[in-house]
């Protein structure tokens, strides 16, 4: 091998492994930007009493903060009354794209008419998108 063919050959060697390093650090562990990235908030709630069953309505607002689209989220609140707990879990197959947001509405039946929601009862326990 003569001295440019090795001048040569050490040239694309270093060549290829930068490119392989730059390839290896532009890979990103963190997920934030391409895992979808949500938020639910309550929009609004109210407690009702129909034929003898009360409960609590609610509208959530689903979020997209994040840079890749949320195809379908899984959201469960809880409805804290004056006599228990009540847990419900919502899921839905909806694309909501970057920066925009989507609500749905829900409700809550409580056992005994009676029951009313405590200030700051309805709360998002746990919200998954994906």
């Amino acid at each position: 091998m003569n001295k440019e063919t090795r001048a040569a050959a050490v040239k694309a060697a270093i060549a290829t492994i930068a490119a392989l390093c730059l390839a290896i650090a532009s890979c990103s562990a963190d997920p934030s930007g391409w895992y979808p990235t949500g938020t639910a908030s309550i929009a609004a709630s109210r407690e009702f009493v129909e034929d003898g069953q009360s409960g609590c309505a609610f509208t959530v607002k689903v979020t997209n903060g994040g840079a890749s689209i949320i195809d379908a989220y899984t959201i469960s609140l809880s409805a804290a009354t004056s006599a228990r707990t009540y847990f419900a879990t919502f899921s839905d197959d909806l694309a909501i794209l970057p920066g925009c947001h989507a609500y749905f509405d829900g409700s809550i039946c409580f056992t005994d008419e009676a029951e009313t929601l405590l200030p700051d009862g309805l709360t998002i326990v746990c919200d998954y998108y994906r």
